[in-house]
């Protein structure tokens, strides 16, 4: 070798090394931020770090006085000035994802303090910050140790009324109050009867008594909450509801990285809407064509669950849903699971059904909750009947995919594996929920139900609520649409009876994101359409799911660019 072919050798050798260690200096530096920002979250949201398994907070509450938001604002915008300083296009493929999540967490945060306002203006803000039910009803400790949890977080419940009274506006939107109200009562029953049959067998008698005073000033701190939103938030509240339309379509660009105006997505969802519907109909006529859908879904519904049935109901399904998925190969599923089907909590049921599972850095506890919400004892015979219509059978069915096989309780067996901790901390609420509302069509698809038209029929009314979210959330939230026009959208366009038809605006009202439903799973279905294409006969199924479930829960335009780049 000429000496000047080792001079250009070893010019690459230095170059090359040079490229490493400035590669491996990002790495450490990127590393360095997004751990030291993590640490100190968990410390400003000590029921979220609670709730993911880091228990050495359990106790702690959440901080709203004006000086700790201001301090937490610009802890923020520091942490985003520090990201802004680095090269994202110079990390490795793991890190320039963890980059984007974290710095998309950040904005969202800001969003949220300083122009959604959720601590000024919804008080259900507060309302949630009494839930207790997280120490006691997983065994990741010994007993006493999570009563002691429990007697440390009540304690403070002095402290959240007097911060929510600090900082609530007077007028503010009459489903946040109403909602507040009824999560706040549901908190006082939880107190009263619940929490002291789950901690009975305690035996230290000091510990106990400790907690049965505790307990009975949390129970009065959480009564003042509500005589305080009756007395002084309810009459004056208002239907000013909306975040408005800057804050809603930066709300789709930090949370989603969805950058489309927004009448083009609302176009989008109508037309979606229209196609659903058609086929609704289409499906309804194969049931009976002698009547109209509406009236076909009034017959379907009348085979549902009685009041005591359905909770044992729900659970029936379960085992049948994991057999198919493993039979029909279309995802890997894990041998170990825990999961138990229950009454959605006192304080939980503004929502039809919910998954609870344990924290995804939990290490000892490892159950996971199916909640399904039961018809309360004050409704009235109607509103039980349409409640129960809701649950019917095909549509319960439905909605144990979405919760547990394959949607939320899969994706979480899944999701725990991750490696990435900014993944595992932060998640999208597209991916979370698209990934479920998506399952729901692919299990039809894939032949569960042996083509029964009832079983699609039911697919496709729940696609139908999803798409009435996603129209609803961008009219009520951009467009000024109010909650009786939005309930009337619901039972017009959805088919739904009055009494569900009215809980899915109010929902709309709080929670501007579930829209997201049908936003992921249309990305998922295009993502997997583009893959199907480019790959041909090679194209697996199976492959793409866990492809999708191996990175968590990221937006999807992200994981979009991992996958085809």
């Amino acid at each position: 070798m000429g000496w000047r072919n080792v001079a250009l050798t070893l010019s690459i050798v230095i170059i090359v090394g040079c490229s490493l260690d400035r590669g491996e200096r990002m790495h450490r530096q990127f590393q360095h931020i997004a751990d030291e920002f993590i640490r100190a979250w968990l410390q400003v949201h000590p029921s979220s770090a609670s709730w993911l398994g880091f228990h050495e907070l359990d106790g702690w509450v959440e901080d709203y006085r004006a000086e700790a938001v201001e301090a937490e604002v610009h802890r923020l915008k520091e942490t985003l000035k520090r990201l802004d300083e680095l090269d994202p296009l110079r990390l490795s493929q793991a890190d320039y994802s963890d980059y984007q999540v974290l710095r998309n967490q950040i904005l969202s945060e800001l969003l949220e303090y300083e122009e959604i306002q959720s601590w000024r203006k919804n008080p259900m803000h507060y309302a949630v910050r009494f839930d207790v039910s997280g120490y006691v009803k997983r065994n990741y400790a010994p007993l006493e140790d999570r009563l002691r949890a429990v007697i440390a977080k009540e304690k403070k419940f002095g402290q959240i009324v007097e911060v929510a009274k600090q900082n609530l506006v007077k007028q503010t939107a009459r489903t946040f109050v109403s909602t507040a109200i009824d999560m706040a009562q549901g908190q006082v029953v939880f107190l009263k009867s619940s929490l002291p049959e789950l901690i009975r067998s305690v035996g230290d008698d000091t510990l106990k008594e400790e907690f049965e005073s505790s307990n009975d000033r949390a129970i009065g701190f959480v009564e003042e909450f509500v005589r305080y939103l009756k007395q002084e938030l309810l009459p004056a509240a208002n239907n000013d509801f909306a975040i408005g339309t800057e804050p809603f379509r930066k709300m789709l660009l930090y949370g989603e990285m969805v950058d489309q105006p927004l009448d083009d997505l609302l176009q989008r969802g109508l037309d979606d809407l229209q196609r659903t519907q058609e086929a609704y109909r289409a499906v309804a006529a194969q049931v009976d064509p002698s009547k109209t859908p509406a009236q076909v879904l009034r017959k379907i519904a009348d085979d549902h669950p009685t009041a005591e049935g359905l909770i044992p109901d729900g659970a029936k399904t379960l085992q049948e849903l994991r057999k198919f998925l493993i039979d029909h190969a279309i995802v890997t599923v894990p041998d170990t699971a825990n999961l138990q089907v229950r009454e959605s909590l006192p304080f939980e049921r503004w929502a039809f059904a919910s998954l609870d599972p344990p924290g995804l850095f939990e290490t000892k506890s490892t159950e996971a909750f199916y909640y399904i919400t039961p018809v309360e004892s004050t409704w009235s015979a109607k509103q039980k009947e349409e409640w129960l219509r809701a649950f019917n059978y095909p549509v319960l069915k439905i909605i144990s995919i979405h919760e547990a096989y394959p949607g939320h309780y899969l994706h979480f067996l899944r999701y725990r594996t991750v490696p990435s901790k900014v993944a595992r901390v932060f998640g999208s609420y597209s991916a979370i929920e698209g990934w479920a509302h998506y399952t729901e069509q692919m299990m039809i698809d894939e032949g569960y139900g042996d083509g029964d038209p009832v079983i699609r029929l039911a697919q496709l009314h729940e696609a139908l609520i999803r798409l009435c979210r996603y129209v609803v959330a961008i009219r009520m939230h951009a467009l000024g649409m109010s909650v009786d026009e939005a309930t009337r959208f619901f039972k017009e366009n959805a088919f739904m009876e009055e009494h569900p038809a009215r809980k899915e605006a109010e929902r709309g009202t709080f929670d501007p994101g579930y829209l997201n439903y049908t936003l992921g799973k249309r990305q998922l279905l295009e993502l997997r359409q583009e893959l199907s294409s480019r790959e041909g006969g090679h194209f697996s199924l199976r492959k793409f799911h866990d492809e999708i479930l191996l990175h968590g829960a990221l937006p999807v335009p992200l994981l979009r660019e991992m996958l085809l780049d």
